[in-house]
Parts: structure tokens; sequence; C-alpha cells
């Protein structure tokens, strides 16, 4: 029997090979009532899936999820188009089990497991050539670098399905951004009990992150966040677990990236609400296509009242819906912004409506018609990012308001040193 790594299997010969239950289904049954369940070995080099139909109860507490084994007498077979629409590992090959295979749990030490990140410039490349498919997704194991910029949000109170998670701006060597999300259960695995008070812990590291699904919006950019098979190593731990890992970590030795993360903080110093803006600072004229800038401007909003609001549902947030839940009022007015170089109309939706008027869209509809457009025409300046999007299909061009900024908030001082800088760069042309 031949010891052979998972990348190197095909579908004749006889095999052994070991890794990490990364994945493991709790115990079913078939349409004929027999026991039966599924299970992911990945050994660094790749990963396949298990299936045991055959002594599924023998088998099934031998090891549990996060187990080192080895599997020897499987049966292998290349997967089929309906198999792939389910099993995602990595292997061109899915593998079985019969009652003379054998699973034997190992220790840890006796296993030696190293991944090798994917370049997150291949990574783009692939996701741009998916996307004539609408498969604008791809998993990976990846190293990311995080910032300082960390988020923290969580589910309303007495939401039907309570969530929380942490955001991070999180950048690979060639300093490409994305944002990096970890969910509850992520948040769990890194032991992370209180994340709102412990935000610091994902500032400044280096994050090894297997099986890692990134993802392209058009809306949204680039983000990325663990799937329920994935395992996140930190800073050293990515040099015990990555092939490349120790020319990443050493990668925070280099003066480019010291250099960077050293500006980034004294950033976020002087701007505490840095942590909410993305998007290069500049004039709304210069918005193109697919891009998307961050602007000071004059901010007017619609004063018709009864196109402010609208009452939809409290769980989907529809007009017209079948959740069966109560209604509440939501905000959805148009707003126009301007600034020297032009002028943009775009909708601003509920909670960013809530910032800018200073209450909540129930409160807004308790006030008098005269009250109500009271609060619709006061002036207003604020910083936004705004992002240009094309015509596509039957949908019109327009901007969309990614973020918004109220005056009592605006780092003028930031903006002020911006308008220097630009006036500064005029005068050095102009004496050319």
């Amino acid at each position: 029997m031949t010891t052979c790594k998972i990348c190197d299997l095909n579908d004749f010969g006889d095999y052994k090979f070991s890794g990490r239950v990364t994945n493991k289904r709790q115990l079913g049954q078939t349409k004929t009532n027999k026991p039966w369940f599924s299970f992911v070995v990945d050994d660094g080099t790749c990963d396949i899936k298990i299936s045991v139909f055959q002594g599924a109860d023998k088998f099934f507490p031998l090891f549990n999820e996060g187990d080192c084994v080895r599997v020897e007498r499987a049966t292998f077979q290349s997967k089929s188009e309906s198999s792939k629409k389910f099993d995602k590992s990595k292997s061109q090959y899915e593998a079985n089990l019969k009652e003379s295979s054998i699973v034997i749990k190992l220790d840890a030490q006796e296993v030696s497991i190293k991944h090798t990140a994917a370049d997150y410039q291949e990574l783009l490349t692939q996701l741009k050539s998916n996307s004539s498919t609408d498969n604008n997704t791809v998993a990976a194991d990846v190293i990311f670098y995080s910032t300082n910029s960390v988020n923290y949000k969580q589910s309303a109170d007495g939401a039907e399905k309570a969530w929380k998670n942490v955001s991070v701006d999180v950048f690979d060597k060639s300093g490409q951004h994305l944002r990096l999300t970890f969910w509850e259960r992520d948040l769990l695995n890194l032991k992370v009990e209180d994340p709102q008070n412990n935000l610091d812990f994902f500032k400044g590291k280096v994050f090894g992150i297997t099986k890692c699904v990134i993802k392209s919006q058009e809306k949204y950019g680039e983000s990325a966040a663990c799937t329920s098979s994935s395992r996140v190593f930190i800073d050293q731990d990515v040099v015990s677990n990555f092939t490349n890992g120790r020319e990443h970590v050493e990668f925070t030795k280099n003066p480019v990236y010291q250099t960077f993360m050293t500006q980034q903080k004294q950033a976020m110093a002087g701007s505490p609400q840095q942590t909410t803006k993305f998007g290069q600072k500049g004039l709304l004229g210069t918005l193109k296509n697919g891009d998307q800038v961050r602007a000071l401007v004059h901010l007017y909003i619609d004063p018709n009242v009864e196109r402010a609001t609208y009452q939809g549902c409290s769980k989907c947030k529809k007009k017209e819906c079948l959740c069966g839940v109560e209604q509440r009022a939501y905000y959805k007015p148009s707003a126009i912004m301007s600034d020297s170089s032009t002028t943009e109309r775009a909708t601003l939706f509920d909670t960013q409506a809530e910032l800018v008027l200073g209450m909540p869209a129930n409160e807004f509809t308790q006030l008098d018609p005269a009250q109500q457009q009271k609060v619709l025409t006061q002036y207003r300046q604020s910083e936004v990012v705004l992002k240009y999007v094309p015509a596509q299909g039957e949908q019109r061009e327009q901007s969309r308001i990614q973020s918004i900024t109220d005056d009592k908030q605006v780092d003028w001082k930031e903006w002020i040193e911006h308008k220097l800088n630009q006036l500064g760069v005029m005068e050095g042309v102009a004496m050319k």
C-alpha cells in the first residue's frame, strides 16, 4: 500500500493518507433508513471529501472534527457534475469507505500539515474571469496583514436572529486592501469572548486562514470570510502552518510595511471616524465608472414629507411581503449632494438618513408635517463615500452612498490639510 499526499491521489491503486478532519457531518439516514455520514480530510496540500455508507456505525465514533487521522483502503472516483455542486473540496476525486477500510486516529505530532498561501493577485484575476459565469467567489488558503481599522457590529435588540461580527481592514504584500469579517463562530474559535471590548486583538496581526472565501461584489468590492471548516492562524503560528508563512511574517520587518502601519496608526489617532472611511478623498466630479470617492459635500434632502419614509416589514424591510410580522417606518429620502465640481443625486437609506436627521424613522413620523419639513430642509455639510454604478440592462446609471458622516463627526483638520496639499500641488504645477 502506497503512502500518498492527497494532491497525488488518483482513481486507481491502493493508498493510505493522513490529515486533519476539517469537517464532519452528523450521522444521518439514507432513504432506505441506513446510517451514513461524510467527513473532509486536509493534509495541507489538498483536501478530499470521504463518504461512509458501509459500516457508518462502526466508523463514526472513531474520531471527531479537528482530529488527525490516517485513512487506508478507501475507494476513489472522479467527481460527477452533480457531486461538484455539494462537494467543495479541492481534490478532483471523491472517496468512499468500505467495510474493510481502516481509519486510525493519530496524535497531532504524527502528522505534518503545512498549507501554501495563494497569491491574492492571482485570486483576483480568477474572480474577474469567473464574473461572466455569475460565480463571484473563490476559496483558498491565504495570508493577510491587518491594519488598525477594525469595526464591531451586532444585531439590533430583540432581533429574531441575533448575530455579531468584527470586520478588519486587511491587505496583502502588494498593498491590495479588502474587508475580512469574523463572525460569531470564528470569534469563539479565536477565543475572543468580548469582541466589542477587545478590538485591539485584531490590529497589526498576520492572519493565515485556510479555506477562506473571497467574494467580489459590485457594491462592496472584495471581501473575505471564514467557512465552517476554516482554521485561523496568527503571527508565529502562520510560520508553523504555512510553507510560505515565514516569508510573510518576515515582511512585517520590511520598511515599507512598517512605514505604512505607522502612517495608518497616526491617521487613526487624528481621526476617530477613520475606522468607517473608505475611498480616496476627492471631488464628486472625479467619479468614474465603478470608482468611489470620499468627498466633503453640501447635502440637501428632498423636502417632500410623503416620500421621506415608507412602511415596511420589520424583518425584511419590504413594503409587501409574506413574513407576517409587524410593519414599521423606514427612511428612504432622495438627497442632492454638491461640491465645487458637480452635483449628484442619491438615495439615503434608513440607517444613513437616521444618522443625518438625528432621529429614527418611527420618531420622525410622530412629528406634525410642519416639523417634519423643517427637519428635512435643514442645511447640512457632510462627508460621503460615493460610488458610481453604470447603467446595466434596464437599470439606469446611478450614484450610491457607501457611507456618510454628519458634520459633527467630520474631521475638519484632516480636510483642511487635504485642501492645502491640493493647493500646494496646483501651485507647483503653475510654477512649472
